[in-house]
């Protein structure tokens, strides 16, 4: 599909900038074309495997980190760090470099990106250090990372017994290359992480998968559109 800056004849049709409705009050689908090239794009997940329904492909996860298949929110598994008797900070969690191939992502100033995640934890007490979901990556011409943005939550603010989401967005003023994002625990204490969602956009929207993680799912949705 041709994106629409590209046709090289006029077009009836609208380019939507923003999130817009795909039916019409009686049911039609609206542009076909723009639903094509947009439904896919549009807060498009950047990080693959990101509910880990790929058990860890693309993470690295610290000591004491594990994938846990019992912890899950809905159907999604999690990663689960478990740190104790740690006398410094040490932000152990997992660590994903493939946004959405390895290596892959650079950031441009005057870019928003919002990222995202879901966290569990049992008992507040257990925990000395913030939390935190945060995306890093390196200055151009840098050998070296450094930190983007984190949203963080300290041990007494923590929520206990439910799955909650925190995030943050932050618009570029330098461009970063070779992203990743991470979320950790920053001390001792035990926490679940879910649902990353690494996007373009000025707010948190709805989980989604990447679209490398879809397969033909995404070649059917087309030929469904079409």
């Amino acid at each position: 599909y041709v994106p629409f800056q590209q046709w090289k004849e006029k077009s009836k049709q609208t380019e939507y900038t923003s999130a817009t409705p795909l039916l019409s009050p009686d049911g039609k689908l609206i542009a076909k074309g723009w639903a094509i090239h947009n439904v896919f794009d549009y807060n498009r997940n950047y990080v693959k495997n990101s509910a880990f329904l790929l058990e860890s492909d693309s993470w690295n996860l610290a000591e004491k980190v594990t994938l846990d298949k019992e912890r899950t929110l809905g159907e999604h598994p999690s990663i689960k760090s478990s740190q104790s008797g740690l006398t410094s900070n040490a932000w152990r969690g997992g660590i994903n470099y493939f946004l959405p191939t390895e290596k892959g992502l650079t950031v441009n100033v005057g870019e928003e990106w919002t990222i995202s995640c879901y966290y569990y934890v049992e008992n507040k007490s257990l925990f000395d250090a913030p939390i935190a979901v945060e995306m890093k990556g390196k200055l151009e011409g840098a050998s070296s990372e450094s930190g983007i943005m984190s949203a963080s939550v300290n041990p007494q603010n923590l929520v206990e017994g439910k799955w909650t989401r925190i995030s943050i967005t932050k618009k570029m003023t330098n461009v970063f290359n070779e992203c990743c994002v991470r979320a950790w625990v920053g001390k001792n204490g035990v926490a679940w992480f879910t649902d990353f969602k690494l996007e373009k956009s000025s707010t948190a929207s709805s989980w989604s998968q990447a679209q490398e993680d879809m397969g033909s799912a995404l070649l059917d949705a087309e030929t469904m559109i079409n």
